[in-house]
């Protein structure tokens, strides 16, 4: 970036830089006095504006008597630097041959400072003679060849840095920068460097400059809001000038870019892929952004079809395990919403039936009661209390089996879920049998969500069945990572292995003795794998340690 305008203007601006390397007009040049206030005013005018980044600064001024002494004026430089914060850090001479008529010496004093002090030697002694034979100049020409810059900027920065150059004249800082890796910034007020500074620029940027004397900015804005090339020169223009002008669209590979100065405006030319991304970057970002959409839109329109195939698997799972579902409503896609329907349909069927079986039941029981509590009336009439006994336990033997058959047909489908602490559920059944040695061993306090009734009625059946064949019956209750273990054992004679199968099978009766002299219709054991298994669970005969039977249940936690 080049501003043609005293460095003072450009200092106040709100640029950005990390190094500064310049060589400032001598008191000579600028037709100055040197004693007095004048070279000193100067001096400090620019001076006390430096805010580089890294905190350095080097001054290159140039001893044309050739004793390689730092002279009264190199000084006064160091003296103005350390009244604005800046302390010497270092000292070179560079001295260079150039050819007139003769060989003659040119001495050229670096003078770096930086933020903080630094001990350093003697003013006049330099610290480091950099000797620079091989370079030859041709005519009476002072200023910094491109060795010192390009050795100085290698030194005190790195590639990518900014670099400013607040005298550039011919713009050897630069090129510099160029062919260093730096960017760079420069302000030259001088009219005679200004075809050398777009001369610069035409060779070693591939811009075409020129200075238009007393011309004004078009009128008509020609940028285009919506492009990235325009929004990104427009960013950077708004923030280095007041006044500019560019048009993107008036030639095809080039940018037309103006920007206004006080007695003119400086036209620049030059190739649109310095701004414009790269085909790579495009290619990315064309393959980057529509990717990211279509994953974005496939995510969202995914969930929205498998939620409806989630809540029916779920519908489904729960009816399966006896739950009561009041009202299915089906959703999503076509296919998806008739799946649902058709499973609603089912559920009502298959409800229906259960309760039509149920109340047909009820039905039964109520209307063989009635016969039974008359006969169990009459027999209370009768003189022979032995006979009269053993008919009444008849009769409830058959109210036993009645019950059994009503408890086994019973629908389960309204019943609804609750939460509630198994641990305190076998302790209050356990309390029923008191005229029974049933040892409970509970370690964990453990909840349950399912059908209470149900639940109580599968250990109820449990428990009969132990305390009708054994003597001894151990109930053992403990919780698991993703299971409740129940397990209920006797010692009774047990069940052979070839039946274990067979006894969970509704109206299945043992001939042997486990079943002899005992009343019932083998639905006990039934009944409570048939719990056990609505509530997802699973239910095993194993042997118990006592050689009778073992139940072992799984319901999951």
């Amino acid at each position: 970036m080049i501003y043609l305008e005293d460095c003072r203007e450009t200092l106040k601006r709100d640029i950005v830089y990390d190094y500064v390397l310049t060589s400032p007009p001598d008191y000579s040049e600028l037709n100055i006095n040197p004693n007095t206030d004048e070279w000193e005013n100067f001096l400090n005018g620019w001076m006390s504006l430096l805010k580089p980044v890294n905190n350095l600064v080097t001054i290159c001024t140039t001893d044309r008597k050739g004793d390689g002494k730092i002279y009264p004026k190199h000084i006064k430089v160091i003296d103005i630097m350390e009244q604005n914060g800046w302390f010497l850090k270092s000292k070179k001479i560079w001295v260079k041959s150039y050819k007139v008529n003769m060989f003659r010496m040119n001495y050229m004093n670096i003078l770096t400072f930086a933020r903080k002090p630094f001990k350093v030697k003697n003013p006049h002694d330099p610290d480091v003679i950099y000797d620079d034979k091989s370079t030859k100049i041709n005519g009476f020409s002072f200023g910094m060849s491109e060795l010192v810059c390009e050795r100085m900027i290698e030194n005190h920065t790195n590639e990518g840095d900014v670099v400013y150059d607040p005298f550039m004249g011919s713009g050897t800082t630069g090129v510099a920068c160029i062919k260093t890796g730096r960017k760079y910034i420069g302000s030259e007020i001088n009219e005679e460097n200004k075809k050398i500074i777009t001369d610069l620029y035409n060779q070693n940027f591939n811009f075409s400059v020129r200075f238009l004397e007393e011309e004004s900015l078009p009128n008509i804005r020609e940028e285009r809001w919506f492009s990235p090339m325009d929004r990104t020169l427009r960013r950077e223009l708004k923030s280095r000038f007041n006044e500019y002008w560019f048009s993107a669209t008036a030639h095809r590979e080039v940018v037309d870019l103006r920007i206004k100065f006080n007695n003119g405006v400086l036209q620049i030319f030059f190739p649109k892929e310095r701004i414009a991304p790269s085909s790579t970057r495009i290619f990315a970002l064309w393959i980057t952004l529509p990717a990211f959409l279509l994953i974005l839109i496939a995510i969202l329109f995914l969930r929205n079809q498998t939620r409806p195939i989630v809540n029916l698997a779920k519908a489904a799972e729960r009816f399966g395990k006896g739950d009561y579902i009041e009202e299915f409503r089906p959703s999503g896609a076509l296919e998806i919403r008739q799946a649902g329907h058709e499973f609603d349909r089912m559920r009502k069927r298959i409800t229906r039936h259960l309760n039509q079986r149920s109340e047909m039941l009820s039905g039964i029981s109520h209307d063989l009661r009635t016969p039974l509590t008359r006969l169990k009336l009459q027999l209370s009439f009768l003189k022979d209390k032995e006979i009269s006994k053993k008919m009444a336990n008849d009769i409830d033997d058959m109210e036993k089996m009645l019950n059994d058959y009503l408890q086994f047909a019973s629908s389960q489908i309204n019943e609804k879920t609750e939460l509630f602490e198994f641990d305190l559920l076998l302790k209050e059944i356990a309390s029923r049998y008191e005229h029974n040695k049933i040892n409970l061993s509970i370690n964990d306090k453990v909840t349950f969500s399912g059908r209470l009734n149900s639940i109580k009625r599968c250990i109820n059946n449990l428990l009969n069945n132990a305390v009708l064949f054994g003597k001894e019956i151990n109930v053992t209750l403990r919780k698991t990572m993703n299971n409740i273990v129940i397990l209920v054992d006797d010692d009774g004679p047990g069940i052979p292995e070839h039946e274990k199968e067979n006894v969970l099978k509704p109206f299945y009766r043992m001939d042997e003795s486990r079943s002899q002299n005992k009343s019932g219709v083998g639905l006990g054991l039934s009944i409570a794998y048939d719990i056990i298994r609505s509530h997802g669970g699973d239910m095993l005969l194993e042997t118990s340690p006592q050689k009778g039977l073992r139940v072992k249940i799984s319901l999951p936690s």
